[in-house]
């Protein structure tokens, strides 16, 4: 079977800064999904079929903006909202 890159779609998310303070931050995170991200695209994901979810820490913040694929927010509305849209439910389903 022959996985066609124009036909797969990825969902990344890194999230290194938390609302319940700092000392729940991570350093790292946003770095391994810009990591995965230029794998998604060396195999010839269409940047469209890349959806990124991240919060990074404000020194990883140019990692994140070097993509040729927008992020978007890493909180609970985005993401339901982003995967609605996205991928709208067929035949019937919630």
């Amino acid at each position: 079977m022959i996985i066609e890159p124009a036909n797969t779609h990825a969902i990344v998310v890194g999230i290194e800064e938390y609302d319940i303070g700092p000392d729940w931050n991570l350093d790292g995170p946003a770095l391994d999904a810009a990591r995965f991200i230029r794998y998604l695209r060396d195999q010839h994901i269409p940047p469209g079929n890349i959806t990124l979810f991240t919060k990074p820490l404000a020194k990883n913040r140019g990692e994140i903006a070097a993509l040729d694929v927008p992020a978007r927010a890493a909180d609970s509305k985005t993401f339901v909202d982003t995967l609605r849209e996205r991928f709208p439910s067929r035949q019937g389903g919630r």
